[in-house]
């Protein structure tokens, strides 16, 4: 990747993955409003000592450290004027990759998998978050397992070219009879670093990027973390090296030729229902593997690819009334596109490498269902083989509305002050945001019910 390569991969993952976020853009000010409560995220963080203006990964310069040493470099956090001498995060990806001679697609998946937040995608990251980021010179010695950081290794740019330099390290060496770490053959790995009583199994490393991994993450996710690819597992489960995995292949696509790998491309929007009501949503998915797949109409001798509930998988979907099952929206292809968007035949029911895979089905409420927001989460799974990692679980949110809800303050005129003994024209509106008509005592039927402006804040 070049830098700027990298630099519109940042920009393209600022945001992502937040439901109050803007994809691609960062909320700077921190006018949002915080997914930890206390009013907007400006309002949170100076709460917690770390006010706005916020600085995203894709914004950030800071003046490379090149040794270790105490005190975190220079940059351009929180509105400052760029350093002289700074250099952006793309480019300083970029040159620890050259130097090392690490693909700079590793060194962005450790910054997902290793900073608090996560770096590369957080939309309002603190200043903290860029000082340990790629957990390298990090220990898990603390108490607790927790993370024992060197200090002389604080700063966005030293932890990038230390992971790099780490890694090279490690693959330069590790075949030397004095290598004390992960190697190829078989090696025992603790399921948990920071409770042994978890146990160990031996796993046979056939790669020595792989030995390189375990060496800088020295544990191996167990079944209950494997089983929830995209939640938590269990007290023994750890997730270094499984979201190092997950992530790499969510983001980049297939690492083997044969294998069977999804990418999302495309999605409805969030949708908003009644009860008893059902609207149709689709997912599009492109064949990013070398292998083919077949749905269930064509599938004879081979596994076929369904697409399944996720988050945590074969999740029982309360929308699932026109479905096969409630964790299966479908079994076979709705459509089938070129990678250029090129329609083929209706009647295809084979995904060749390269080209995409359309999805497209209702979600029905049933009349019973509570009101609220409902997050749907789906994947394409490779039936039989129970091949649940094809690809990145994608999500709509399925809100569940009352035809009467609350309707959202509009316009009013400005707060006003009055003498006594006086009168005043007050002027509100609301907008009507449910799917019921509104009338008022002019229009209303015999059976219906008027609409009035009540008093409030208490309700009478």
């Amino acid at each position: 990747m070049s830098v700027a390569q990298i630099q519109e991969f940042l920009n393209s993952k600022v945001g992502v993955g937040r439901s109050n976020s803007t994809p691609g853009v960062c909320d700077t000010n921190g006018a949002r409003t915080s997914e930890f409560g206390g009013g907007t995220r400006a309002q949170y963080g100076a709460s917690i000592g770390h006010p706005a203006p916020f600085t995203c990964l894709k914004d950030y310069y800071e003046v490379p450290k090149t040794s270790p040493g105490p005190g975190i470099p220079a940059s351009n956090y929180g509105g400052a004027p760029i350093p002289a001498g700074a250099r952006s995060a793309a480019q300083l990806i970029y040159d620890a990759g050259q130097t090392y001679n690490i693909n700079p697609k590793v060194l962005l998946v450790k910054i997902q998998k290793e900073s608090a937040g996560p770096l590369t995608t957080d939309d309002w990251p603190l200043r903290s978050q860029y000082t340990y980021a790629m957990g390298a010179r990090c220990p898990d010695s603390g108490p607790g397992g927790a993370a024992n950081c060197d200090t002389n290794y604080a700063g966005f740019s030293i932890q990038i070219a230390e992971s790099a330099a780490l890694l090279r390290y490690y693959l330069n060496n590790m075949s030397q009879p004095w290598w004390p770490y992960k190697k190829l053959g078989n090696n025992s790995i603790l399921f948990q670093n920071s409770r042994p009583e978890c146990g160990s199994s031996v796993v046979n490393i056939t790669t020595m990027a792989t030995a390189a991994l375990y060496t800088y993450t020295p544990y191996q996710p167990n079944p209950a973390a494997l089983n929830n690819m995209y939640g938590t597992g269990d007290a023994c489960s750890a997730y270094g090296n499984r979201n190092f995995w997950r992530i790499y292949k969510d983001w980049f696509g297939s690492v083997y030729a044969g294998d069977y790998q999804a990418q999302a491309v495309g999605q409805s929007p969030n949708r908003t229902i009644a009860p008893g009501e059902a609207v149709g949503i689709f997912f599009k998915f492109q064949n990013v593997g070398g292998a083919s797949w077949k749905d269930d109409t064509n599938s004879a001798g081979t596994f076929p690819v369904h697409l399944a509930t996720s988050c945590p998988v074969n999740r029982a979907s309360a929308f699932s009334a026109s479905w096969p099952s409630k964790e299966r929206a479908l079994l076979n292809f709705s459509r089938v596109f070129e990678a250029n968007g090129a329609t083929l035949a209706a009647d295809q029911h084979t995904v060749y490498p390269g080209q995409i895979a359309l999805y497209e089905y209702s979600v029905t409420a049933s009349p019973n269902q509570a009101f609220g927001k409902y997050t749907e989460c789906f994947q394409p799974v490779l039936e039989g083989s129970q091949q649940w990692h094809m690809g990145v679980a994608v999500s709509t949110d399925i809100t569940v509305a009352n035809p009467y809800s609350p309707s959202a303050f509009f316009t009013s005129n400005p707060n006003f002050t009055m003498k006594q003994n006086t009168s005043r024209e007050v002027r509100i509106s609301y907008k009507n945001n449910g799917t019921a008509t509104w009338k008022d005592d002019v229009s209303v039927l015999p059976g219906e019910k008027p609409v009035h402006l009540a008093t409030s804040y208490p309700i009478n």
